[in-house]
């Protein structure tokens, strides 16, 4: 008997919407297979830290929890989607759906994450992984992180995690042999007795409870497919041609000023191109812009944008700049033929979107824009190429053999002077960077939730760059930039990990996540921005609340992440620590601490009634520049008081402002 509930169906895949008049389709056999029969293809265990660290839960509820005496609570789940889902499927969809049961009235956020090593649930707990194997970290090996989502205290309620990238990757055997897919779901907000949640597991006698795995996928679809229709009706001078070793042909057509683009392609990346140009020759110096209307995106990765290349062979020189499906823009180029490609990330976004690119010499530069006029410089290289290039629109689908479509206005080639590029956006010499606990993502201190509020604080301060602390979500950042983008009329860029956002005016150069504490796996994340020339890391973290020891960890192991990279270094956090406790002082052995060295300068601002440098009830949020970082010059550092009429602050934290000359 099947262990799966499966529905087939047969449909026509347009290779995109109609909106963007692209002219491709192929049929597929489209499947949907549920996963949620016990111990055949559904397999859960609860693991529990502190005193519970050697218990197996297995056959019991599972649960979730940040318990303040250490005896948090993860779910342990792994779904049979070796037999039941064809190694060559393509994963439309994936959902892991859990069941509330019980526990706690507040709503939490909860992450889901690959479990890296196969596990027993029969023998699983903190400690072990499986009869004489233990876990490389207490609590579970997880990998990465694969999706966020809600859990209400409402018993009955359903909780959803997208999962489609860890379901394709497992069925795909990425990273190993079985093709299960394991998964671990984990509370990461703050310590709370009332954070306990209980769900419903497989061994549930209702079934409509169990937790399922809800997958979608096709099969059947080939480059024989996908028919493309003839390239033509292009103004005069323009060309489109497939560059590379497609899997299917592209085409692209044009009416009233539109561009239709139909590519298929594994990447426009490493050291050979596969993807669809429509291009005309340019000599000397020039701009390329247009705007991005819509992408069809088969991938995250399928990308269409603006590209100045010196041929039209596999290897060749390139600048370009892309908007993308849903992993933002990007300023990608090779600078030499044949070599490996480069990228420098333009912060989140997608369609529609303004790109350009210019060239002045062998000098290429990279911008995006909201409107077409306002511009935003993403990252410049020197690239040696001929006098005369080929420039135009690229489009790639990321997922070879498969048609993605985009569209693109407003498309224009215009000869420059020979001089310097438009002033970029990031040559000031003033970093102005806050640093906010935001208190669940825009809670007010009265716990009234107000992100409208939180925001319109934010766009006060004519901060540069903002270091948030308990940002609860993905979706909470997202939500919360894209009001700081209304409010202030002007594009910002971000990077969220870890409940814990850096969101800068500057473009992001690059960025990344370290663990800090290995024993709950908490992170701290870095962007790069470029001010006057120079390189900026900025950290920002939230040490533990409740437990010193785990602070002094935190700390070092801070210190240790940001060494890697060069100065100038700045660390920002909720630290959770007064200023004289062991691990601020170890923290200070390298790290200028910006208030008390402010206040020398006789330069810091705070606000009557507040005690000196207080956060909150004590001073435990800080700026911090490398004592190595001789070319950030302190200039003052300010507290604002964001309490209203009746008293109440827009967060339970005050905001930290710092200014820092980069020389």
């Amino acid at each position: 008997m099947t262990s799966r509930r499966v529905s087939l169906c047969v449909r026509t895949c347009l290779a995109a919407a109609v909106t963007l008049m692209v002219f491709a389709s192929r049929v597929s056999a489209q499947v949907t297979v549920v996963l949620d029969t016990a111990d055949s293809d559904a397999v859960d265990t609860g693991i529990r830290g502190g005193r519970y660290a050697s218990t197996n839960y297995d056959r019991q509820p599972l649960a979730t929890s940040v318990d303040p005496a250490g005896e948090s609570w993860r779910a342990l789940l792994k779904f049979n989607t070796e037999t039941e889902i064809p190694k060559n499927a393509r994963i439309e969809s994936a959902t892991l759906v859990l069941t509330v049961a019980g526990g706690g009235t507040s709503s939490r956020t909860l992450s889901v994450y690959r479990v890296a090593p196969s596990f027993d649930e029969k023998v699983a707990t903190w400690q072990q992984r499986k009869t004489g194997y233990d876990w490389l970290a207490a609590g579970g090996d997880l990998a990465l992180r694969y999706g966020v989502a809600t859990a209400t205290g409402t018993p009955g309620s359903q909780v959803r995690f997208d999962v489609t990238a860890l379901v394709q990757g497992a069925v795909d055997a990425t990273w190993e042999v079985s093709r299960w897919t394991r998964l671990a779901v984990v509370d990461e907000g703050s310590a709370d007795a009332n954070s306990y949640k209980q769900f419903h597991s497989s061994e549930d006698a209702v079934a409509s409870v169990r937790p399922a795995l809800r997958v979608v996928y096709t099969t059947g679809t080939t480059s024989a497919g996908e028919v493309a229709a003839p390239s033509g009706a292009l103004p005069s001078g323009w060309t489109s041609r497939d560059i590379g070793a497609v899997g299917a042909a592209g085409g692209a057509t044009y009416a009233d000023g539109r561009y239709a683009v139909s590519a298929s392609g594994r990447d426009i990346w490493d050291a050979a191109d596969e993807f669809r140009f429509t291009y005309r020759a340019l000599t000397g110096n020039g701009e390329v812009i247009a705007r991005v209307e819509a992408i069809q995106p088969v991938d995250p990765w399928t990308k269409a944008g603006v590209m100045m290349r010196e041929s039209l062979t596999a290897g060749s020189r390139h600048a370009s700049m892309f908007a993308s499906g849903s992993k933002g823009l990007a300023f990608q180029r090779r600078t030499a033929t044949g070599q490996l490609s480069t990228h420098t990330s333009g912060g989140t976004g997608t369609a529609p979107r303004w790109v350009r690119l210019t060239r002045v010499g062998d000098d290429f530069t990279a911008y995006h824009s909201w409107d077409g006029t306002n511009w935003t410089r993403v990252g410049s290289a020197t690239i040696p190429m001929a006098d005369t290039i080929y420039v135009g629109l690229a489009v790639v689908s990321h997922l070879d053999g498969v048609l993605a479509g985009a569209a693109f206005t407003n498309m224009a080639v215009n000869a420059l002077a020979a001089s310097a590029p438009p002033p970029d956006s990031d040559t000031g010499s003033t970093l102005r960077l806050v640093h906010w606990n935001v208190h669940h993502g825009g809670r007010k201190s009265n716990d009234v939730y107000d992100p409208d509020g939180l925001v319109r604080w934010m766009a006060s301060f004519d901060a540069d760059l903002f270091s948030l602390n308990e940002v609860d979500s993905a979706a909470n950042a997202a939500g919360i930039v894209s009001r700081l983008e209304s409010r202030t009329g002007r594009d910002w860029h971000y990077y969220y990990d870890y409940g814990i956002a850096l969101v800068s005016r500057f473009p992001i150069a690059s960025s990344s996540s370290c663990v800090i504490n290995p024993a709950i796996n908490r992170e701290a994340i870095r962007v790069e921005v470029v001010l006057n020339g120079r390189s900026v890391h900025v950290w920002s973290a939230h040490f533990d609340a409740y437990n010193a020891t785990y602070r002094n960890t935190e700390a070092r192991n801070l210190v240790a992440c940001a060494v890697k990279y060069p100065e100038q270094r700045i660390l920002a956090g909720d630290f959770n620590a007064g200023s004289t406790t062991t691990e601020l002082n170890y923290l200070k052995t390298y790290y200028i601490d910006a208030w008390p060295a402010a206040k020398a300068l006789g330069t810091a601002t705070n606000y009557d009634g507040n005690c000196d440098g207080c956060t909150r009830n004590g001073r435990i949020d800080y700026v911090m520049a490398s004592r190595g970082a001789t070319r950030l010059v302190l200039v003052s550092a300010r507290i604002f008081d964001t309490r209203d009429a009746s008293g109440v602050m827009a967060s339970d934290h005050k905001p930290l402002l710092v200014v820092y000359n980069v020389q």
